[in-house]
């Protein structure tokens, strides 16, 4: 057990959220993180995504992870096209630093993954496009 103070009437209830219908959103990368793949033979880069609009959908979050180098070529070839696809989506080809993602407006089209068994349903980014 551990002693905690905390008084709840100070904070928000956090709230669940159902999946955000298909189709294009205007977000942004806000936050980044290269891990070792669960194996610990590549590298996974960890995408978090904010919605900037619809207004109705601002703030929501959306994930992706991107399995950049990978054990399988094929695993490797999809995720870095997606990297490659986010990049021309922002303008900047030539990244030094994953935070050269960050805060920059792109459009990303969501898809709903229904879930499987012990999952809840979720969004997935499937296309990433330019905010102009």
């Amino acid at each position: 057990m551990a002693e905690l103070s905390f008084d709840a009437r100070q904070h928000q209830p956090a709230q669940a959220f159902d999946p955000m219908p298909r189709g294009w959103y205007l977000a942004m990368i806000d936050e980044s993180e290269l891990k070792p793949t669960k194996s610990g033979l590549g590298d996974r880069l960890n995408l978090r995504f904010s919605v900037l609009k619809p207004e109705k959908f601002a703030n929501r979050k959306v994930f992706i992870g991107l399995n950049i180098q990978h054990q399988n070529e094929l695993a490797q070839q999809i995720a870095q096209g997606q990297l490659s696809a986010i990049c021309h989506a922002i303008g900047k080809l030539d990244m030094k630093d994953t935070e050269d993602l960050h805060g920059v407006p792109m459009h990303v089209r969501l898809k709903i993954d229904p879930g499987s068994e012990g999952y809840e349903p979720r969004n997935d980014i499937t296309g990433y496009k330019s905010a102009d």
